[in-house]
């Protein structure tokens, strides 16, 4: 079995200290949700710009990428546009590390839009999103 670790839980370290520790600690691979005081890892060079330093650096510690844990709320429509947007991003940056899967939130507002609307807001975004370029060559 694979073992993989959160960035959560490691907000103070910088990538080059998760990657080293990571490795050290025995984990086969790391689910990316933010490093350091950045939670969105698409606004970070390490995963654009400079990504093939990244996966280099991954892959000399026999790392892997299990998944890049997003911000998008596919639940409430009024997040649709901003949801795809990060999605956007976030298929590159996932894409450009060699993670497979992204992580999405359901929260809607139930409470506020009824569960119909909310559910439909989430089968609608999620629709948009395995619709975007490249969405299919992740997992």
């Amino acid at each position: 079995m694979k073992l993989s670790v959160m960035t959560l839980g490691c907000p103070s370290w910088d990538l080059e200290t998760v990657i080293r520790r990571v490795a050290e600690y025995g984990y086969d691979g790391i689910d990316f949700r933010g490093v350091g005081d950045q939670l969105d890892v698409t606004r970070l060079p390490a995963f654009t710009t400079d990504a093939a330093t990244t996966r280099r650096l991954l892959a000399d510690h026999g790392l892997s990428v299990s998944g890049i844990s997003s911000s998008i709320r596919v639940c409430d429509p009024a997040l649709h546009a901003e949801s795809l947007d990060e999605a956007k991003r976030t298929i590159d940056a996932a894409l450009a590390v060699g993670a497979p899967n992204i992580r999405v939130f359901g929260e809607g507002r139930p409470d506020v839009d009824g569960y119909a609307v909310a559910a439909r807001a989430g089968v609608d975004c999620m629709q948009a999103i395995l619709a975007l370029p490249d969405a299919a060559r992740l997992r």
